[in-house]
């Protein structure tokens, strides 16, 4: 049976943990992760630097002409769905929202502040 003479303080052993990133097309050694999207999926790929570039330069004309998302990673990581813009496929871009829209606006207002005013056969 071996025992352990040393005292507690002397029991520590100092670790050093070493990644080693490998191309993941090549198989040469990799000096940067490059993290991306698509179709909702998220992505990691390890890179030597020209490969890194080359993605780069070939996503620029997509990623300039695109809309950058904030937010949404939080969101998701939450458990919080993103908002659906309820009215946005009937409000028109240049003109007045739709009566429809108005009419259920006007009756939901009515509702927060007393039920009495609401119109008959409301749904709110």
């Amino acid at each position: 049976m071996v025992q352990n003479y040393m005292n507690k303080e002397q029991d520590h052993v100092a670790q050093k943990r070493q990644v080693l990133l490998i191309d993941d097309l090549t198989g040469d050694d990799a000096q940067e992760t490059v993290k991306f999207a698509l179709d909702g999926a998220q992505y990691e790929i390890d890179l030597t630097t020209e490969h890194a570039a080359e993605l780069r330069e070939k996503l620029a004309p997509y990623v300039s002409s695109g809309r950058r998302q904030r937010g949404e990673r939080r969101a998701a990581a939450l458990g919080v769905k993103p908002r659906r813009a309820a009215t946005t496929a009937e409000r028109s871009v240049n003109g007045p929202l739709p009566m429809a829209i108005s009419q259920v606006h006007a009756a939901e207002s009515a509702r927060k502040f007393d039920r009495r005013t609401a119109p008959p056969n409301s749904p709110f």
